[in-house]
């Protein structure tokens, strides 16, 4: 479905425009909502690129809130690669999940920290 849409905006628009609309498209509802509110006790699966089953895959490790995966990514000092092998290998994120994630975690920071 990207790929339609990709080709659709690229025969409107070329360039940073395109890119632009892209990037708008594909990111998640969860992200926007979750970077303009405190962190508070919301759950995993408030993060953007977290979903349900996700989210209880975390939980069984131990990370049911979303203050708490913040934390190991600051724990690892806000480095994505670092970053990238943890949920990975703890439950198996793929990687759009992890870009989503990311996104929401970087820009959590830059509001709030």
């Amino acid at each position: 479905m990207l790929w339609k849409l990709e080709l659709l905006v690229s025969r409107t628009w070329s360039g940073k425009q395109r890119r632009l609309i892209l990037i708008k498209m594909t990111t998640s509802k969860k992200h926007p909502d979750f970077v303009t509110e405190p962190m508070g006790e919301q759950p995993v699966e408030n993060l953007a690129g977290i979903g349900e089953i996700m989210g209880k895959k975390l939980e069984k490790w131990g990370f049911d809130k979303a203050c708490m995966v913040l934390g190991q990514f600051l724990v690892l000092k806000k480095d994505e690669d670092l970053f990238w092998k943890w949920p990975k290998d703890t439950c198996g994120i793929n990687a759009k999940q992890f870009r989503d994630l990311l996104a929401c975690l970087q820009e959590w920071c830059d509001a709030f920290l």
